[in-house]
Parts: structure tokens; C-alpha cells; sequence
């Protein structure tokens, strides 16, 4: 008696061993799981205040000189650039291209299932006993 009590739990056990990779496999593509990530590259354009221009003008005389628009340069600094002081002046702003790389985390789609499924025989209510 004892041994066919076990036989037939070896066989319960065994199956569900071999269940377990497919139950696990069809989980983790249906499961919260489906995430991945990819890099994704855009250019920004970007102030650069280390490359604005200044022109400076005095009477017919042009003088273009590279400084930072947030503060007009100095006397001394148009001067020591320039050979004289401007009567009038004017600032371009700088800007620069740069590729920015960012990560983002994206989803694959849950799987699904189409098509009609064709019973080969009919059962009782509706079920298939068998495809």
C-alpha cells in the first residue's frame, strides 16, 4: 500500500517541477517585469557667455571684443583691446550646441492572445473537453 501511495505524489511532484520554469517564464512577460531602458540623445542650445561679443564703436572706428554680456567691459579692458574708450555699444550673446544623453525606462506591451480557438469536440455549456 505505502508504495502506491507514493508513486502517485512522485508523479504530482515531478509535474509541478516541470511547471514551474513555464509558469515563471509566462509571468515574468505578463508581470510588472517588462520595463527596460534605452538612451536617448537631443541637442540643447545652450548659452555660452564666455563667446558673447561686444562691439564697440567710436567715431568710424569698430572694435568687437569677446566678454560676458551680463557686465560691459571696463574702461581699462576697452582700452587696453581697443586703443580707446567706446562712445556706443552693443552686445551679440553666444550660444552653443550640446548633445544631451538621457535614460529613460520604457515598457514592452502585455502579451496577447488573438485569433478564435476551435474546439474539436463540443462539450456540455459551452466547455471543449478537448482542441
Amino acid at each position: 500500500m505505502r508504495l502506491v501511495i507514493r508513486r502517485p505524489l512522485l508523479i504530482i511532484l515531478l509535474t509541478l517541477a516541470l511547471l514551474v520554469p513555464a509558469v515563471r517564464a509566462v509571468a515574468d512577460y505578463l508581470g510588472p517585469n517588462r520595463a527596460y531602458t534605452v538612451e536617448v540623445s537631443h541637442q540643447e542650445r545652450v548659452r555660452d557667455p564666455d563667446n558673447d561679443q561686444w562691439e564697440l564703436t567710436n567715431g568710424d572706428e569698430t572694435c568687437i571684443i569677446n566678454h560676458p554680456c551680463d557686465e560691459h567691459p571696463s574702461t581699462e579692458r576697452q582700452q587696453a583691446l581697443c586703443g580707446w574708450v567706446a562712445d556706443n555699444s552693443s552686445c551679440t550673446p553666444a550660444y552653443r550646441v550640446e548633445t544631451v544623453t538621457t535614460t529613460e525606462t520604457r515598457y514592452y506591451p502585455e502579451a496577447t492572445v488573438s485569433g478564435t480557438p476551435v474546439c474539436a469536440a463540443a462539450g456540455e455549456n459551452g466547455w471543449c473537453p478537448g482542441v
